[in-house]
């Protein structure tokens, strides 16, 4: 599950409730908006952070990945040579193993005013590494593309 949260330290109990509904074994959760030590130190009940990313400088924006605390023992955040720019590219990669096969997950966020062509050449980097013609790989987030406008952003990403 994706949610765009504008501010996870004035939300805590709207995400709470929401999680008890649907249960879903994986969070992204972008524009958290917290710096790295509230966000290691913010507690999801039922779920374990995996990792993230927080703004060093600019206010809102960020990532983080939770999971279920079933899948805790299977899940390795991911360090990669590229790295997340903030303003432009804001990401977090996590790898699952379930069973034999690994699954790769991707969360993902773009401000509307960072530049498409980086972040997207950002990302492509950041998968670069990964053997995705053989292991499951999602990404998943917001990076601010208008979907129904057929042209512009929306074509960049279609490539």
């Amino acid at each position: 599950m994706h949610q765009n949260i504008d501010s996870l330290a004035k939300k805590t109990n709207r995400l709470h409730h929401l999680l008890e509904d649907l249960e879903p074994d994986l969070i992204i959760i972008t524009e958290h908006g917290l710096k790295y030590e509230e966000l290691k130190n913010t507690r999801v009940p039922g779920y374990s952070l995996v990792g993230g990313y927080s703004r060093s400088t600019a206010r809102k924006g960020g990532v983080a990945v939770f999971v279920s605390e079933a899948l805790e023992n299977v899940t390795t955040s991911i360090d990669t040579p590229q790295k997340p720019v903030e303003l432009i590219c804001e990401f977090h990669l996590i790898k699952l193993k379930i069973g034999k096969q690994d699954l790769y997950l991707l969360g993902v966020y773009r401000p509307p005013s960072g530049n498409l062509d980086v972040a997207l050449d950002i990302i492509v980097n950041t998968l670069d590494p990964i053997p995705t013609w053989k292991t499951p790989t999602i990404i998943m987030g917001d990076i601010n593309v208008n979907n129904l406008n057929l042209s512009g952003d929306r074509k960049k990403t279609r490539r």
